[in-house]
């Protein structure tokens, strides 16, 4: 029998093997480890708090340990760029706000991840309202007050940048 001939009815024959062989000897049923949940945050905020509660759920449903593992700093860019260097294995989620994908951009000059190329957003785990809180001695009582307030005291009130930005596009978003 020439050489490829023998080669071509020997990887056949294995195909056909393949084929044969049943599917629960082929693959195991997913999860077969460990599932891991990175937080951009450290321990105890939302992220933190919705990864943990999602992960008891999974272990109990799954019966497979679900692993929360908080990499904070720089916002979330440092879970991120963990993140996105992982195997795409389905074991490895990312629990996050939104801020990591759509702030993060524009506020860091270069990321080591695309927000668009390198997350596909699965499931929305929680809602939560966010909210400006001020001292009681601050004499406003809403948004509007506020940005009355600070404009009447310029350069006493000391806001951080971003704050400032937020409320400004806020401002010109309001219809007059």
């Amino acid at each position: 029998m020439p050489a490829r001939l023998h080669t071509g009815l020997t990887a056949l024959f294995a195909l056909a093997v393949c084929t044969l062989t049943p599917l629960s000897a082929q693959a195991q049923a997913y999860p077969s480890q460990s599932i891991k949940f990175i937080v951009p945050y450290a321990a105890g905020g939302l992220p933190d708090t919705v990864a943990r509660i999602v992960g008891q759920r999974l272990e109990e449903r799954l019966g497979r340990s679900v692993v929360i593992d908080n990499r904070p700093g720089a916002n979330g860019s440092v879970a991120a760029a963990a993140f996105a260097t992982t195997p795409a294995d389905g074991y490895t989620f990312m629990v996050t706000d939104g801020s990591l994908l759509s702030i993060n951009p524009h506020l860091q000059a270069k990321l080591s991840y695309d927000p668009n190329k390198d997350f596909v957003p699965v499931a929305l785990l929680a809602r939560a309202p966010l909210f400006l809180a001020l001292h009681p001695n601050v004499p406003v009582g809403n948004m509007q007050e506020f940005i009355e307030y600070v404009r009447a005291r310029p350069g006493e009130i000391n806001a951080p940048a971003l704050a400032a930005r937020i409320i400004c596009r806020w401002k010109r978003s309001r219809p007059h």
